[in-house]
């Protein structure tokens, strides 16, 4: 037998003060990350909108990706708590990433009608116009990627590739990522398939 028996061992794996292991100790089946891939088809984009049809108090489908958001970043702060908030985390992004095809075509519509509007009211793209003005007002320097009437971060798929690469999930990261990039959603989508592809080459965890 050795230094320490069963029971032993298993007082000693115990968290210190019976506090929950924090979340690269804990474990995910892999299944509980895999999404569901859809074919993001831009001619289903809504023509003719107004930021009304937009609204959450009127769009269904805008309630769900923002109620989504929510509940992702209420359970993913209190993952260290228990595994199930991590769980909790990991089923609201993919619940907001099952969406994810619709809503990005309301975020189309609407980054449009804005683009449109800024056009018409000031004579110059929304780039220059926040350039020029709204900018201006703000010491930080310029981030020539950045779009005003753009597609926003998409919480449900950016947490879930950080969920993924601290799994060691790495063709699911892929998977997530390519995904997210071919809706448009902003991220740094190239950077987190271009590591996952390296980790996977290499077959590190």
């Amino acid at each position: 037998m050795g230094l320490f028996s069963k029971k032993k061992l298993a007082e000693v794996a115990k968290p210190v003060g019976g506090k929950t292991p924090p979340e690269q100790d804990m474990v995910l089946d892999k299944a509980d990350v895999v999404i569901k891939r859809h074919k993001f088809d831009r001619s289903k984009i809504p023509q003719g909108i107004t930021h009304d049809d937009f609204s959450s108090q009127n769009n269904p489908i805008i309630k769900e990706h923002f109620d989504c958001i929510e509940e992702i970043q209420k359970n993913y702060a209190r993952r260290n708590e228990g595994m199930k908030f991590l769980k909790k985390a990991v089923a609201a992004c993919k619940k907001q990433i099952d969406i994810s095809a619709e809503a990005a075509y309301w975020f189309y519509a609407d980054n449009d009608l804005k683009r449109r509007q800024i056009e018409q009211k000031y004579g110059m793209t929304p780039k220059e116009h926040w350039r020029k003005i709204i900018h201006a007002k703000s010491e930080r320097p310029i981030d020539e990627e950045y779009d005003p009437c753009g597609m926003p971060v998409h919480t449900g798929y950016k947490q879930l590739c950080i969920i993924c690469e601290k799994q060691g999930f790495w063709d699911e990261v892929i998977n997530i990522a390519e995904q997210a990039k071919e809706e448009g959603w902003r991220g740094d989508w190239d950077k987190r398939i271009e590591k996952a592809n390296k980790k996977l080459m290499l077959g590190e965890k």
